[in-house]
């Protein structure tokens, strides 16, 4: 199972990015956090971080939690 969770918006950081997102990984309890720019740009992130993850630990998975906030982009997947 991967958790994730989108924090933002922030004060902007040195390279223009204003939200972040945490991918975790249960398992394993390996976590990214990755700088995120603008809003929709949330799916594409997330896609890259579970195909990773699934290299990484060899494990494809079929869950995703989340905390049920609106701006969650899990159905698209």
């Amino acid at each position: 199972m991967v958790h994730t969770d989108i924090c933002g918006p922030l004060t902007e950081s040195l390279g223009g990015s204003i939200f972040f997102m945490t991918v975790l990984e249960d398992s394993s309890r390996f976590i990214t956090a990755t700088p995120i720019k603008k809003t929709g740009m949330e799916l594409e992130v997330l896609k890259t971080r579970i195909k990773q993850l699934e290299t990484l630990t060899g494990v494809t998975f079929k869950r995703i939690g989340h905390q049920g906030a609106k701006e969650s982009v899990i159905n698209d997947l």
